[in-house]
């Protein structure tokens, strides 16, 4: 949804803008980077009323929005903050694609929750943030069909396939075995920031980068190396349990 005060956006009556918020906008421009937020359901094009002609109200995220918004952002760092919980795959495939091709640097903030669609574009990062207290979620395509037994054939076949395309959205980033990731989406696997961060979804946990930084500001170089070569066995160690607790439990993130 957009508004006359948001760059790439049409026009809203002022007593609507006052009560919806207003998301996938470009906000926050500096000489270097800019801020895209994206917050919404993503779909494949703007929503039209069919009885008015007049945009939908409501926070979409599409791809020719996005695109306007990196045209937008011309060659400078982009700061991506999302919180969807998805939409359209189609919509968040193509999103996806087009942000790893831009030549612009893209540093990803899930602000809150990054599903289905939303993690699939996520993965399009340069770097992956995620505070403590986020979450993403993958889970197989999904649709809705009506129809004869051959519709349904047909629809069960065209979902396998975007299933593959689901996982290799993932697969460069994890870190475990192809089965395994096969499992979590399989699952409809919640992640906690901890566990993106052991499966390789995300590189950084906010506050675990500035605890991190003001040690290394306070310590001599000894403790220093101590504590990084400390967390990375942590992580290791993480990673082993987490894994196992998956294993044990079919992929149940429980």
């Amino acid at each position: 949804m957009k508004n006359e005060n948001v760059k790439g956006g049409g026009q809203l009556k002022p007593d609507i803008k006052q009560i919806l918020d207003v998301r996938c906008e470009l906000v926050n421009e500096t000489e270097k980077s800019v801020d895209i937020y994206m917050y919404g359901r993503i779909v494949d094009q703007q929503p039209i009323d069919w009885w008015t002609g007049e945009p939908v109200p409501g926070d979409f995220i599409y791809p020719e929005d996005v695109r306007n918004l990196v045209k937008e952002a011309g060659e400078r760092e982009i700061n991506l903050h999302i919180n969807s919980t998805g939409g359209s795959i189609y919509a968040s495939i193509a999103i996806n694609n087009f942000l790893k091709q831009c030549k612009n640097r893209i540093n990803v903030y899930i602000d809150g929750i990054a599903a289905s669609g939303a993690s699939i574009i996520a993965m399009a990062g340069d770097e992956i943030n995620m505070p403590s207290n986020t979450t993403m979620m993958i889970h197989r395509a999904a649709a809705g069909v009506y129809g004869n037994a051959e519709d349904f054939r047909k629809a069960a076949h065209t979902l396998d396939k975007f299933d593959e395309t689901v996982l290799n959205s993932y697969k460069s980033r994890f870190v475990g075995t192809v089965e395994e990731l096969k499992n979590l989406i399989k699952e409809e696997t919640y992640l906690t920031a901890e566990e993106c961060k052991v499966f390789g979804l995300c590189d950084n946990i906010l506050e675990e980068m500035e605890d991190k930084l003001d040690a290394e500001n306070n310590a001599d170089i000894k403790v220093s190396l101590f504590e990084k070569y400390k967390i990375t066995a942590e992580e290791k160690n993480t990673k082993e349990t987490l894994f196992k607790k998956f294993n044990k439990n079919g992929g149940n993130n429980e």
